[in-house]
């Protein structure tokens, strides 16, 4: 009985410590994903200041005045402008993270300091 609990800890033990290595060799993915939803998105603001507030309609328009290259995940980022607001989504994949697809999310029109969004 005390063998089949010590292995059951174990099992537990190993099953967390390979979660959470999953996840460290995960994180520089998703900071480089984040950084560059934060460079599209500086652009995008830049640009807006220049045309009375609008964003472009696509983000091609931002090159190569605002920025030089539109920035990838592993998939292009979705975009969408409705007025003067958009959103920047990712569907790359952070599920050592638990984000479903489309996150993390940059978007205006939100209140001060929630223009990133990792889960709905």
């Amino acid at each position: 009985m005390k063998r089949l609990l010590f292995g059951a800890v174990l099992l537990l033990a190993l099953t967390y410590g390979g979660w959470r290595l999953w996840q460290h060799f995960q994180w520089p993915h998703t900071n480089q994903c984040i950084h560059n939803e934060r460079v599209l998105t500086t652009a995008l603001n830049w640009y807006a200041v220049d045309n009375e507030g609008y964003p472009p309609l696509t983000p091609k328009k931002l090159i190569p005045i605002y920025i030089k290259e539109i920035p990838e995940c592993d998939e292009p980022y979705d975009y969408e402008v409705v007025g003067h607001n958009y959103t920047v989504s990712c569907h790359g994949g952070h599920r050592a993270f638990f984000m479903p697809p489309g996150y993390p999310k940059m978007a205006t029109g939100r209140p001060p300091g929630k223009y990133l969004l990792f889960r709905p």
